[in-house]
Parts: C-alpha cells; structure tokens; sequence
C-alpha cells in the first residue's frame, strides 16, 4: 500500500500557497492617506466584501473654478 504522505503534503502546500495570496488580496493595506474636496456621489458595491466607492471633486491651483463657501 502506497503512503499517503506525498498527498498530505502538496495539499498543505496548496492551503498554504491560497491562504496567503487571499491574507495579501483582500486583507493587505496597499494605500493609505486623505483626500479634501467635494463628495459627489457615494454607491455601496462588491460581490463577497461590500465596500463604499465614491467620487470627490478635488479643486487644486489650476482648477477653472472659483468656489465660495458661506457657512449658515
């Protein structure tokens, strides 16, 4: 009877290999900082992780428009 060892091996193998590339894709901060500007629409999307996507409108120094705010 042939040993089963070799099997158990690969397949610890493979566990390893996906729990890792899963740990790194959904679980890995890959950016981080702030942004300012206007929300211009929120939206809540994702099949597994349901996450909010936004759009900001960013003004900066060569930005045709002139915004003035009156705060009430």
């Amino acid at each position: 009877m042939k040993s089963k060892k070799p099997l158990f091996i690969t397949l610890a193998i493979i566990i390893v290999i996906l729990s890792g590339f899963i740990y790194y894709r959904y679980y890995f901060v890959f950016g981080d900082g702030v942004k300012a500007g206007e929300l211009n629409y929120v939206v809540r999307k994702g099949y597994v992780f349901k996450t909010y996507e936004g759009k900001l409108i960013q003004t900066g120094l060569r930005s045709k428009q002139t915004e003035h705010h009156t705060i009430k």
